[in-house]
């Protein structure tokens, strides 16, 4: 056996998010993940902890800037990455220490989310996320992917199973979910990709048999592209 470190770095200022490290066989073709460590500053998470939080707040995010987000207050001064609302709800969850669509929905003690590094994105999908609901609804009528207000889950997702950087944002029309991930140290989770995956969901919802190949596949995309675009517009 060997042993091999992964490093995950941020390329605007070169500190390290994550590190994992596997050890490698070299008589079986796989490597097995033995230490995933997530490096959160410690003084971004102890911040504003005990301080009275706002709700709605305002947040810094990685594309668009202070933004105004209206989080879950569950108890105990934890704010969940979550819609504060009853129906149409986009609920973040972070996928880094079990196998999707495990995970645990991201939380703050200050509505603030300083935790997660900005460049993770997890304030921008959510706004995304809720940009996607908001469309639809306002414009189309539709209540989440399958017009019955279903919660819409995104999961932040850096890393793919065997260790490699996850390089793509997808809708999965199994389990009715949305991941993003990363491309040259950028998060996918602006409005216009996420818009498009969420369009997806909602050409898998009402086109169930429209297979993803060759012409149909072409027409999914294509739609899914334009509607992208009108959400980023919207937004």
């Amino acid at each position: 056996f060997d042993y091999q470190y992964e490093y995950f770095v941020d390329v605007v200022n070169g500190t390290i998010i994550y590190k994992k490290l596997y050890k490698i066989s070299c008589f079986e073709a796989h490597t097995e993940e033995i230490e995933q460590e997530p490096k959160p500053s410690k003084d971004d998470c102890t911040l504003f902890m005990g301080e009275p939080a706002n709700n709605p707040e305002i947040v810094n995010t990685y594309y668009y800037g202070n933004q105004k987000i209206e989080t879950h207050y569950e108890q105990k001064q934890i704010f969940q990455l979550k819609s504060n609302r009853t129906k149409n709800i986009v609920m973040v969850m972070d996928s880094l220490t079990k196998d999707k669509p495990g995970g645990q929905i991201v939380t703050s003690t200050n509505n603030k989310f300083l935790c997660y590094p900005l460049i993770s994105g997890i304030k921008d999908v959510f706004i995304s996320g809720e940009k996607s609901m908001e469309f639809y609804s306002a414009k189309l009528k539709r209540n989440s992917y399958d017009n019955k207000s279903s919660p819409l889950y995104i999961y932040f997702q850096p890393f793919q199973h065997d260790g490699t950087i996850h390089q793509n944002a997808s809708w999965d029309t199994r389990i009715k979910y949305l991941s993003y991930g990363f491309i040259n140290g950028k998060p996918l989770a602006s409005n216009d990709i996420i818009g498009h995956e969420f369009t997806h969901g909602i050409i898998d919802s009402y086109c169930p048999s429209i297979k993803y190949f060759g012409e149909t596949g072409a027409i999914n995309e294509g739609i899914a592209d334009i509607m992208g675009l009108a959400i980023e517009k919207f937004a």
